[in-house]
């Protein structure tokens, strides 16, 4: 599921939806020193509001996986393999965080981070 600007990581969505467990993903896009393009400046506007916003999601994921994208450019699809790899890595790094949450342990929760369905109407 994506929310782009208004849910850039929709974790309201998966409740909404009575997911368990929370696997949140997320991936900041890389900088370039001098943007290229019109598309690319907007793409920056996006990814500081979306900087702006994090706060609130990541208080109500179970888990968050971030893989070590930022040295790629958003439309670079030739470095598809090594975007991926990142992923893997970081999914595996994630494992004994979801293998945790898969046994009932849940991870210390920040205040007003427990939203159930019901709480979200």
């Amino acid at each position: 599921m994506d929310g782009f600007l208004t849910a850039p990581v929709p974790i309201e969505g998966v409740l909404l939806f009575g997911a368990d467990i929370v696997i949140a993903v997320y991936l900041e896009s890389g900088n370039l020193e001098q943007p290229r393009t019109f598309t690319d400046i907007l793409s920056r506007s996006f990814n500081i509001i979306q900087r702006h916003s994090d706060l609130a999601w990541r208080t109500q994921a179970d888990i968050i996986i971030e893989p070590d994208v930022k040295q790629f450019v958003w439309d670079d699809f030739t470095k598809t393999p090594d975007m991926v790899a990142a992923g893997e890595i970081a999914a595996l790094h994630a494992l004994p965080q979801i293998r945790a949450a898969l046994r009932g342990e849940k991870r210390d929760s920040a205040p007003g981070s427990d939203l159930t369905p019901a709480s979200l109407k």
